[in-house]
């Protein structure tokens, strides 16, 4: 899967010439300062073996809303597998302007992508203007990264950042395409671990039909370590059931008064039973789905920083015994019950 790179901004801010500039020939056409070259959405790409390029419309000051809402569904339709990875937001170093269009839009791309600012053209630019608008745009836009670039060959790469912005974004580019394998990897093992879930719903159930009071809950336990023993296994983790059944214990009188009512209910022969059985059904399959998803998300919250970095290694027993799955199963639980 090749990174992808989309590079947006305003009207005239060199889009196009840093698409031919970094693949080294002119692929994408380049206009005047004057008006967009292109209409509309998808925008072309161009690439090489190493990377695709999005050279993305230019928006114009007036017609902001309707770029932003092509921008938008573009974007939305680019966060898969073949989808944008990173954005250079180009803006006009020469022009000396940052406009609220420009914080607004490099906000809404980051809140989904990694973006990068560029100033562009610095070669119409005195050092110490440059300078000022430099820090007028890290000022705006703070927390985005500000590279200072120019398509002109000559001495004037020599006051570039194009080395630090290549190779920042080279990394970022490894990290995000390696975050989203991860991502769709987990999300297979997600579908098999939920399934796990599926099958167990009806078990967990049927506990509840045994008469006699609180005898259903010791029934109920064998049930839940089977399913987190499967989930865990989808994700080819594994603990000892000694270890699972203490955890599960811990975690269910969280809503033991639920259950509670179901048993004492039981005490009332025939009637008392088929109600005590009848609510202590529900009350179980919501603890044994509330259960299995946030195995899931302990599951999935451990393997993803496991596989992003090599050196995460962590003891999985430790992470599984803590506080952290009570919490996500009392969350769970609740959101069940609304």
């Amino acid at each position: 899967m090749k990174p992808a790179i989309l590079v947006c901004g305003q009207t005239g801010t060199g889009k196009s010439s840093i698409v031919n500039f970094r693949l080294r020939e002119p692929v994408a056409r380049i206009g005047n300062n004057a008006e967009s070259v292109r209409n509309g959405f998808p925008p072309p790409k161009y690439g090489n073996d190493a990377v695709i390029f999005y050279d993305c419309d230019g928006y114009e000051i007036g017609s902001t809303d309707v770029y932003k809402n092509k921008l938008i569904k573009f974007l939305e339709k680019k966060t898969g597998k073949s989808g944008i990875h990173l954005v250079w937001y180009t803006i006009n170093a020469a022009a000396h302007r940052v406009t609220d269009f420009d914080r607004e839009i490099v906000d809404l791309i980051s809140q989904e992508f990694p973006v990068f600012i560029l100033l562009t053209k610095i070669d119409d630019c005195d050092e110490d203007g440059l300078c000022r608008f430099y820090d007028e745009v890290s000022n705006a836009i703070p927390e985005t990264p500000i590279y200072r670039v120019s398509t002109i060959n000559g001495e004037i790469q020599n006051y570039t950042d194009w080395d630090a912005l290549v190779g920042l974004t080279t990394e970022a580019l490894s990290t995000v395409v390696k975050e989203r394998e991860i991502v769709q990897k987990l999300q297979k093992l997600t579908d098999k671990a939920n399934s796990v879930i599926e099958k167990t719903l009806f078990s967990a159930g049927l506990t509840a039909a045994i008469p006699i009071p609180i005898l259903d809950s010791a029934v109920l336990i064998p049930v839940l370590c089977r399913m987190v023993s499967k989930i865990l296994a989808v994700y080819s983790l594994s603990l000892n059931d000694n270890t699972v059944i203490h955890v599960i214990k811990s975690v269910l009188p969280q809503v033991i008064g639920k259950t509670a009512i179901g048993a004492g209910l039981k005490f009332i022969p025939i009637v008392g039973w088929i109600a005590g059985g009848a609510f202590n059904g529900v009350s179980n399959v919501l603890i044994a789905n509330s259960l299995g998803k946030a195995t899931i998300d302990l599951c999935n919250e451990y393997l993803f920083d496991e596989l992003l970095n090599d050196k995460n290694k962590h003891n999985f027993e430790s992470i599984f015994t803590s506080d952290k799955l009570a919490q996500n199963f009392l969350l769970e639980y609740k959101k069940g019950e609304n």
